[in-house]
């Protein structure tokens, strides 16, 4: 298995793992994926901006998907703002038509707010990670053109 001594949500950085069930009821691994480019979209059910990225993140997967990239969803929080289960996320996917690009459910405990390592200021945040497993972009709210940007840079490392 994939280890490094430290992990954080920090540029420059290994993101720490995620261990967290998806939408299919598997358990999805972070670092299972290394060697792809991936882009994590932390997002909750009542943040508007979230919804609106989540309509989009079929169709990044398949406008990336010979390249490589694994577009997940990070599911915070439900639309009450609970914690969101394997239910949750399945009807998420469904909601938004996603298919084959991941839905997990996890919970502000991997927040640094919540005594985690990643940190957000701002919902959505979109984290990418490059090949080798390095954060090397942040970005905080729902721009669709600048996630293409950062993808389409993230490409090239």
């Amino acid at each position: 298995p994939i280890v490094w001594d430290t992990c954080s949500g920090v540029e420059g950085d290994h993101p720490c793992n995620i261990t967290e069930p998806d939408q299919n009821g598997d358990t999805f691994g972070l670092y299972a994926h290394f060697g792809r480019p991936i882009v994590l979209d932390f997002s909750t059910g009542w943040c508007g901006p979230c919804r609106v990225a989540a309509e989009h993140a079929q169709e990044v997967q398949d406008l990336y998907r010979d390249s490589g990239l694994l577009y997940v969803t990070v599911l915070i929080e439900t639309a009450n703002g609970g914690s969101p289960t394997q239910a949750d996320v399945a009807a998420w996917a469904n909601t938004y038509d996603i298919t084959d690009s991941p839905v997990v459910a996890s919970s502000r405990a991997i927040l640094q707010s919540g005594g985690g390592t990643w940190a957000l200021s701002g919902w959505p945040t979109f984290y990418y990670i490059d090949r080798e497993m390095v954060l090397r972009d942040i970005d905080r709210g729902y721009n669709p053109g600048e996630v293409i940007h950062s993808i389409e840079w993230l490409l090239t490392l």
